[in-house]
């Protein structure tokens, strides 16, 4: 894989236009923004499920100031880390273009992807930096409050930022036939 730096993403400095086969379908584009809000309830029942877990059977569920704020610090440059983990599952030959936006960083792949490989695109953040955190948060003794607190409000963090992947996940395993092939024309995808 080759990382490519793009700059400032804007109409001028855009996706690039693939050539898309004919048989492709328009995907991902006409998401609703209550997608986002409903894939945010599986995400905060896992939450609760973990401190409910710490609390009733590892030990006492405590936060600190210094830990949260640590915390919360700490998820900004780990979008970064989010982005960089989901270029690593592109395949070996294709070039990652790399953008910035108002909202963060945003990769485009300049060749295919198959559709397992496109899914553990998606998921691959979410579990690296959310789901593992939040299951060493959960069963570890509560020795060092800010450690802990690090942890949880990183790691919660980290998989309130894949919310998007996770509902981008939902439409892939719903629309994409298998062994179809996901591309990226512009600031449309498409399947094949």
């Amino acid at each position: 894989m080759k990382v490519k730096w793009k700059g400032k993403l804007s109409e001028a400095n855009t996706f690039p236009k693939n050539e898309i086969p004919l048989n492709a379908v328009q995907f991902l584009n006409n998401q609703r923004k209550s997608d986002i809000f409903v894939m945010l309830i599986p995400i905060i029942f896992f939450i609760v499920v973990c401190v409910y877990v710490k609390s009733n059977y590892i030990g006492k569920y405590n936060l600190n100031l210094v830990g949260y704020l640590t915390g919360f610090a700490l998820a900004f440059p780990f979008i970064s880390v989010h982005e960089f983990l989901h270029a690593v599952c592109f395949p070996p030959k294709c070039t990652v273009l790399v953008y910035y936006t108002n909202w963060g960083i945003s990769l485009a792949p300049s060749s295919s992807i198959a559709k397992v490989r496109y899914i553990c695109t998606l998921l691959l953040p979410a579990v690296i930096l959310g789901v593992i955190p939040l299951l060493v948060w959960t069963f570890i003794p509560n020795y060092n409050i800010t450690f802990n607190s690090i942890l949880f409000i990183l790691g919660s963090a980290c998989l309130a930022i894949a919310v998007g992947d996770l509902c981008n996940l939902v439409h892939v395993i719903r629309e994409m036939p298998k062994n179809s092939k996901m591309m990226v024309s512009g600031l449309n995808c498409y399947y094949y």
